[in-house]
C-alpha cells in the first residue's frame, strides 16, 4: 500500500501565524493556532469556512464532541466550549470558559453523551468539567460548570 500524503496550503498569508494542533470530524477541520484563533475548514473541501478568535494564548488542543455541534478547545490552564454557527464566516459563541488547573493541560476529551469534558494537566490532575445539558443542546446562554479533580 502506498502512502500519499500531501501539502495544504491552508495558513493565512503573513507568516506570523503557526498551526498548534489540528482537529476533524465529519463535517469540520479544525486548525488551532498561536494567535488564539482557530482555522474553521469543511472537512470535505478544507475550504476555510471561518476564523474564530477563543483566547488569547496559543491553542493546544481541539476535540470535538460526538456530534460535532460543539468542540472544546485549551489554552494553557483554561478549557473553553464552543459553538461554531456554520452560515457565518466569523461567528462563533462561547458557551462555557473554565480553569480546571493549576498547571497547563496535556489532553482532553468528551465523554460519549457530551455532557462532560476529561482533561488532564502537567502536574497530574485529572479534572472532569460537566457541560450543562442546556449547552449539550445548543442553547443560546452562557453556561455554567462545575469542575471536578480526580484522586487516583
Amino acid at each position: 500500500m502506498e502512502l500519499i500524503c500531501e501539502e495544504l496550503n491552508v495558513l493565512p498569508a503573513g507568516g506570523r501565524v503557526q498551526f498548534t494542533c489540528v482537529a476533524s470530524s465529519n463535517m469540520w477541520t479544525a486548525f488551532g493556532a498561536n494567535t488564539g484563533s482557530i482555522y474553521m475548514h469543511s472537512s470535505g473541501s478544507l475550504e476555510r469556512n471561518a476564523v474564530v478568535v477563543v483566547a488569547d494564548q496559543p491553542i493546544s488542543q481541539i476535540a470535538f464532541n460526538p456530534t460535532a455541534e460543539l468542540f472544546a478547545v485549551s489554552a494553557d490552564r483554561n478549557v473553553f466550549i464552543v459553538r461554531h454557527n456554520s452560515s457565518s464566516r466569523s461567528s462563533a459563541e462561547i458557551l462555557l470558559r473554565v480553569q480546571p488547573h493549576d498547571s497547563p493541560i496535556t489532553c482532553f476529551a468528551w465523554d460519549s453523551d457530551s455532557n462532560r469534558v476529561f482533561s488532564g494537566s502537567e502536574s497530574g490532575v485529572v479534572a472532569i468539567t460537566r457541560v450543562p445539558s442546556v449547552c449539550a443542546h445548543l442553547m443560546s446562554v452562557i453556561c455554567y460548570c462545575t469542575t471536578t479533580p480526580v484522586a487516583y
